[in-house]
């Protein structure tokens, strides 16, 4: 008799919430609808219907963001400037993912200067709302041209947003001209300037053949600004390469293994070579030397290398088709010994910089397999006279 009584209980207790469930329902479904006729009268610009409908939902469900998030724009033309703000920023709290509260927020922060607040709705449109990003990301690209809305995105960066790096590529490939350049400037003044930034900055204004400007940048991020900046930088490796702006660049290179040595008068580079074919050996710097004669000088030094050619340095113009020399050849020095190479540099905007690179001079295929080391240091570059 009492599971009888329990059972029927049961029944009667999963009964009354069926029917609360279906009220339930009933009215989340009329709430929906409402916000969804609010919408439509927003977008036909009835913004009376739209803003009648949204205080509706209020007042069924005080706490609804999407209402908070209609009623702000229904209202934008009523009220004072503070009030129509207040209800923006009540919306925001409401409505944190809704993109036409950040945006309007974001605009109005721009209005009035307020660029670390425009910069705060920017970085929470793309956080919360990765739709918009692609738009928001075209909008910071503009923004950032204005040296003053780059300082405070700067100081925003502090908190390393997941977009930051997105930004810095978007504005190496799609950017306009000179946004790039005024935010690296402006992040380098507050200190956020990672040196993966400035290398790929720099790589960039190489390849767009703005050396002059990759040279000044470069100089401009070296340690106590020296007085004298030898070509090519770090020639005797005392540091070890940065592959940055004007320093030597490490390529990895299948079959070759760099290294970094002491040596009884200060450092060397050596190279230790696998028995594969290669044709550059991965060390490579570019330079920024005026038109004329000058002379390369480098000191080598060989264990066992087998090489069908030897290896050499080959100077390019930066357009990396016209050929400037190639030589200072190495087949077998069991000792240090010097190596030089006289050559011209030509005039013309084609060649306003250039590349030296050590490569293996052998034809295409198994004649390009090296084996054995080479330790290279003292390299230099000195004027030469004219003939």
């Amino acid at each position: 008799m009492a599971r009888r009584i329990v059972f029927v209980l049961f029944v009667l207790s999963l009964g009354s919430l069926s029917l609360w469930l279906f009220a339930t329902r009933g009215a989340a479904d009329a709430l929906e609808s409402a916000l969804a006729r609010a919408r439509a009268h927003l977008a036909a610009g009835e913004r009376a219907q739209a803003a009648a409908l949204a205080r509706q939902v209020l007042a069924r469900e005080p706490l609804r963001g999407e209402a908070f998030a209609l009623l702000a724009p229904a209202l934008a033309d009523t009220g004072t400037p503070a009030e129509v703000l207040a209800r923006y920023e009540v919306a925001v709290r409401r409505a944190p993912r809704d993109a036409h509260v950040r945006s309007w927020l974001a605009v109005h922060a721009l209005r009035h200067g307020d660029y670390a607040s425009a910069a705060d709705q920017l970085d929470a449109l793309m956080t919360v709302s990765p739709r918009y990003r692609d738009a928001a990301m075209a909008a910071l690209g503009q923004l950032v041209a204005d040296p003053d809305f780059a300082d405070a995105l700067a100081r925003h960066f502090v908190d390393r947003p997941q977009w930051r790096g997105r930004l810095l590529r978007y504005l190496e490939s799609d950017g306009p001209p000179g946004a790039l350049d005024t935010l690296h400037g402006a992040l380098g003044r507050h200190g956020q300037l990672d040196q993966s930034d400035v290398a790929r900055w720099l790589a960039g204004l190489i390849r767009g053949g703005r050396w002059g400007e990759a040279y000044a940048a470069w100089v401009g991020t070296l340690p106590g600004l020296p007085e004298r900046v030898p070509q090519p930088w770090n020639g005797a490796f005392a540091n070890a390469p940065t592959s940055v702006g004007f320093d030597w660049h490490l390529r990895r290179t299948p079959g070759v293994v760099a290294q970094r040595v002491a040596t009884t008068g200060g450092h060397a580079m050596r190279f230790t070579f696998l028995g594969r074919p290669v044709a550059a050996v991965g060390l490579e710097q570019p330079l920024l030397l005026a038109p004329g004669p000058h002379v390369l000088r480098v000191r080598m030094r060989t264990a066992d290398l087998r090489a069908s050619r030897g290896l050499e340095w080959t100077l390019t113009c930066g357009d990396n088709r016209t050929r400037i020399a190639d030589g200072a050849r190495v087949r077998e020095s069991r000792t240090w010994n010097d190596f030089s190479l006289e050559f011209e540099v030509p005039e013309g905007d084609h060649c306003t910089g250039q590349w030296l690179r050590l490569v293996n001079p052998a034809s295409r295929g198994v004649a390009q397999a090296l084996r054995g080391e080479l330790m290279v240091t003292d390299v230099r570059i000195v004027p030469a006279a004219r003939p």
